[in-house]
């Protein structure tokens, strides 16, 4: 019988360096068939063998007929409910150990195996990995740098960085596992810049970070976009040979695509011995993420050329990189392969292909792809309704933001933007001061962006007083709130309120910008307040320089031409850094006929048909300047300028 027991011993040992599960098998059968399917020396590396394996069921059985399970049994059957994630079950289990007469120690394997069922149950598993904390302080483990690190995950994972870093704070001595620990706790939390932090005292205490730590600070990089300090950390991934890792590998082409540096990201992403479809995945993101449509598509198909089959993430990220490059010819075929894969129910896909299509202006289909959608969430109907806003369909981007609440979804910050802004472009006013009331009363109107698109929104619709309320409501102003407040007064032609707001966002120790100086000028404009215009232009050049802002030039041109200065308008004109575009001359001429300057009226004609402009502005401009005048040979002048056939043909 010794022999026996020894051979299947034997067996035991080879099957589990090789996880074979036809192993586990034999000797069980083996086991059986010899009555040795209680003892519990081989039931417990039977039980670790299944559970590698997969097996858990296999793995149960045998453990349910040892009739008297020694602790060693039990960590068996509790670790191979851990490994294939029946976290619950391995939790049960604990408890019935410790209930259980025979067995009234723990080891610390035991509980490491609970710690890591308790993280893999999120925050539900808060409560009972706190109860196993009290019991690790009773046994005098908790200064134990393994027992403290497995409880520093265990509190990462179930969300709660204040207590992990506590624990992590009272460890007497810090080994990489523990460093691991932290580091991926504050990534999980997107507090990157924190593992930074981390990572440089970490260096500082001469701790050598491992393949945990490389990790998880090149994600950390990646999420804050902090590409010196990635290039730094690639370095050390060179060095220490790590580039050949294909996870590693993967997360520095993620690193670099996330912060922009796409040459870089690409050259790694050549550089890797296999890629994969994170490899794709990775680069693909980066390239719809920072605008290159047409990249992503080609790697794309580079990618279904080489046998691999794209997924929700990969899904997700062409589709953007379609209503980036508006291509919706490639975009519905993609569509068609989201269907064929049976993603077409996806809340975030369906939330991207809405984006698509409404980026490339086919909103019908956008619409229907929300309808089609099982559980249409926020960020589904702030899609839709942000694209029929940007296209400039105000009132079909408000009746969707009704109907989203008529079903209940509450609109997110993104939804009540687009519907401000389009109240304020189609001057819907009634549903702008209801947006307004309910924002009051989530407490959500200090939000100092929606705060600005209240202000700008009344200031648009006329309402100035009601502006001015929504300005001094919030607690903080910046250049946006008070632009839009004296855009909204300059368009009113209220100049003397405009400046006053003028003279107090500088107060406020804000310096105007151009988008200050262009509604100002705007309104001195409207209001032909020459002199006022004049010396707010100058405080600009002063201030901003010979700039190119061509609006804050046009609005002066504006000026001086209604007010009759012409020869002045010009000799501006010509002071531009760059050359006059055609809204330019085009408002000079048009004060050249209000005034009936025909002499400089056809020299302003003549530069605009050099800029090779063909509409009929200019000729009918031309046509009005001498019939006005009664000029008897209106025709001959006309003739000679080439306007009498072009106005023949628009007739």
């Amino acid at each position: 019988m010794s022999a026996c027991r020894e051979h299947i011993y034997n067996l035991l040992q080879g099957s589990l360096l090789k996880k074979d599960l036809s192993g586990a098998r034999r000797a069980h059968f083996l086991m059986v068939s010899h009555g040795l399917d209680s003892v519990s020396v081989l039931c417990d590396h039977l039980i670790r063998l299944f559970s590698l394996c997969g097996q858990l069921f296999e793995a149960t059985l045998v453990f349910c007929n040892v009739s008297q399970p020694s602790s060693f049994t039990w960590q068996a059957s509790i670790y191979a409910h851990v490994v294939v994630g029946e976290n619950n079950r391995a939790i049960q289990l604990y408890h019935a150990m410790h209930a259980s007469s025979d067995c009234t120690e723990t080891s610390k394997f035991v509980l490491s195996c609970v710690l890591k069922a308790c993280s893999g149950m999120g925050r539900l598993g808060e409560e009972e990995g706190r109860h196993i904390h009290s019991c690790i302080v009773k046994s005098g483990l908790d200064s134990d740098v393994v027992m403290g690190s497995a409880l520093i995950d265990m509190y990462a994972k179930c969300g709660n960085a204040v207590e992990a870093m506590k624990l992590f704070n009272r460890l007497p001595s810090r080994n990489v596992v523990s460093w691991g620990a932290i580091l991926t706790c504050y990534m999980n939390q997107e507090a990157g810049f924190v593992a930074l932090e981390l990572f440089e005292k970490m260096q500082r205490e001469h701790i050598e970070p491992d393949h945990v730590a490389l990790l998880c600070i090149l994600k950390a990089c990646g999420t804050v976009q902090a590409s010196k300090e990635g290039r730094i950390i690639h370095e050390m991934v060179v060095k220490r040979g790590y580039e050949k890792d294909s996870n590693i590998g993967n997360t520095v082409v993620d690193m670099y695509a996330r912060c922009g540096s796409l040459d870089e990201a690409c050259k790694s992403f050549h550089e890797l011995q296999t890629r994969n479809i994170v490899s794709y995945g990775a680069m693909i993101a980066g390239y719809a993420q920072f605008g290159h449509g047409f990249l992503a598509l080609d790697l794309y198909d580079h990618m279904q050329l080489n046998d691999m089959e794209p997924n929700k993430a990969i899904f997700v990220s062409i589709v953007k990189a379609c209503g980036v490059a508006k291509t919706i010819l490639e975009g519905m075929l993609v569509h068609g392969q989201i269907i064929d894969s049976s993603f077409e129910t996806d809340v975030l896909i369906g939330s991207a292909l809405i984006d698509m299509y409404s980026r490339c202006g086919s909103h019908e289909e956008a619409c229907k792809v929300l309808y089609d959608l099982p559980n249409r969430d926020v960020i589904s109907w702030s899609a839709v309704i942000s694209g029929y806003a940007q296209d400039g369909q105000g009132f079909s981007a408000l009746g969707l933001f009704a109907r989203m609440q008529k079903e209940g979804i509450k609109p997110d910050n993104i939804s009540i933007l687009s519907a401000l802004k389009c109240c304020a472009n189609v001057g819907a006013i009634v549903e702008g001061r209801l947006i307004h009331k309910e924002l009051i009363r989530n407490g959500a109107v200090n939000d100092l962006i929606i705060g600005n698109t209240l202000v700008d929104m009344y200031a648009k619709c006329g309402c100035l007083e009601d502006s001015w309320r929504a300005l001094q409501s919030l607690e903080n102003h910046d250049i946006v709130t008070w632009n839009a407040m004296i855009s909204g007064y300059a368009q009113q032609g209220r100049c003397i309120l405009a400046n006053e707001c003028f003279i107090n966002m500088q107060r406020h120790g804000l310096e105007p910008d151009d988008k200050t100086y262009t509604s100002i000028l705007a309104g001195c404009s409207h209001a032909g307040l020459l002199d006022q215009g004049h010396d707010y232009f100058n405080v600009m050049i002063k201030q901003l320089g010979m700039v190119n802002f061509v609006e804050i030039y046009g609005c002066m041109v504006d000026l001086l031409g209604r007010s009759g200065c012409l020869d002045e308008a010009v000799d501006l004109l010509h002071t531009i850094p760059t050359p006059p575009d055609v809204v330019l001359w085009k408002s000079l001429f048009t004060s050249c006929r209000t005034y009936n300057n025909k002499e400089l009226g056809k020299w302003v004609f003549d530069q605009i048909l050099d800029l090779g402009l063909n509409d009929g502005f200019g000729y009918v401009l031309m046509s009005n300047m001498y019939a006005d005048d009664n000029y008897a040979n209106m025709w001959e002048v006309l003739d000679k300028v080439g306007a009498k056939e072009k106005i023949g043909s628009m007739v």
